[in-house]
C-alpha cells in the first residue's frame, strides 16, 4: 500500500494493510512532519528530492528513499504551443505571490511588452492585489480559473515563474513545463534548486521573506528577475537556447526512465526487504 498522512484515518490504514499482511510505503512530498511516530509501522518512506532527504534525516533522523515522480507525460505534454505569456501558477503568498506582483509591476513600469498569466489552485488571483503592491495600472496579468488540465496553460506558456517561498518538493509545475519545454526561472527553494540545476534559471530569494512574511519585495530585490524574464522576452536565439535545454533536461523525468526505478522499489519492499 502506498499512503501519505498523519491522521488516524491515515495511520489506521496503514495498521490494516500490515493486518492483512500487505507492506506499507509512505509517500512523503512536505516538510510538515514533526514527529516520526506516524512513519513507525510503514516498510518503507519514499521522498522526491534530495532535500527532503536531507530536512527528514536531520529532524526526524528518518531512512528514506529517493524517487521523483511518476508522471503521466501524455496529460501534461502539449501537442501544440502558442507561447504568449509568463506565467505563475497557484498565486499563494507562500508560493511567491508578493514576488511575483513586484516582477509585473517593474516590466509594466518598463513597458517591457511581457504579459502575464495567473493560473488559480488553492490561490485565488486577489492574494496578488493583497500584496501591498498597486496593480491597478497594470493590464498585461491576465488570469486563468484552476483547471483539471495543466495544457490549458502550458499551451500558452512562454516562461513559467516559480518565486516560492515554501521548501518545495519536487515541484511537479516544474517539471511538466520544463516537459513542454518552457524555461523556468525559480527560487531554488527545497528540491526546486534540484530541477533548476539541470536547466533553467535559479535566481535565490534572500532568506528574509518566509512563506507569511507579508512585506513586498523592494524593486531593486527583483531585478534579476525583471532582467532574465526580459533577455528570454526580446531574444530570441536566447529563448531556443533556454528552450531547448528545458527539454534536453526533462529526460530524466520520462516514464521510460522512472517507471522501472518505482517497479524495482516497489517489488522489492513487497518481497519483505526493506
Amino acid at each position: 500500500m502506498l499512503t501519505y498522512g498523519g491522521d488516524a484515518a491515515s495511520t489506521g490504514a496503514v495498521a490494516a494493510a500490515k493486518q492483512s499482511g500487505a507492506r506499507a510505503v509512505f509517500w512523503l512530498h512536505n516538510v510538515e512532519y514533526r514527529s516520526p511516530g506516524c512513519f513507525a509501522a510503514c516498510d518503507a518512506i519514499v521522498v522526491p528530492s534530495r532535500s527532503h532527504q536531507d530536512h527528514y534525516r536531520r529532524t526526524l533522523g528518518l531512512t528514506t528513499t529517493i524517487i521523483p515522480g511518476p508522471w503521466d507525460i501524455e496529460r501534461v505534454r502539449c501537442d501544440a504551443r502558442n507561447p504568449r505569456f509568463a506565467t505563475f501558477v497557484n498565486p499563494e503568498r507562500a508560493k511567491g505571490a508578493c514576488w511575483f506582483a513586484r516582477v509585473a509591476e517593474q516590466l509594466h513600469l518598463q513597458n517591457s511588452g511581457v504579459e502575464f498569466l495567473v493560473v488559480e489552485g488553492r490561490g485565488r488571483v486577489n492574494a496578488i492585489a493583497s500584496g501591498g503592491i498597486d496593480l491597478s495600472d497594470v493590464t498585461s496579468i491576465h488570469q486563468m480559473k484552476n483547471t483539471p488540465d495543466p495544457r490549458a496553460f502550458y499551451e500558452v506558456t512562454k516562461v513559467l515563474l516559480m518565486p516560492s517561498l515554501v521548501s518545495e518538493g519536487l515541484p511537479r509545475t516544474a517539471v511538466e513545463a520544463m516537459l513542454n519545454g518552457i524555461p523556468v526561472i525559480g527560487s531554488g527553494r527545497g528540491g526546486l534548486s534540484e530541477v533548476l540545476s539541470l536547466a533553467g534559471d535559479r535566481l535565490d530569494i534572500p532568506e528574509k521573506y518566509l512563506p507569511d512574511t507579508r512585506i513586498p519585495p523592494e524593486p531593486s530585490e527583483v531585478t534579476a528577475w525583471v532582467d532574465r524574464l526580459s533577455q528570454l522576452w526580446t531574444d530570441p536565439a536566447e529563448y531556443e537556447r533556454a528552450s531547448a535545454a528545458a527539454l534536453a533536461a526533462s529526460t530524466v523525468w520520462h516514464p521510460d526512465r522512472l517507471f522501472p526505478r518505482w517497479e524495482e522499489f516497489l517489488t522489492r519492499i513487497a518481497a519483505g526487504n526493506r
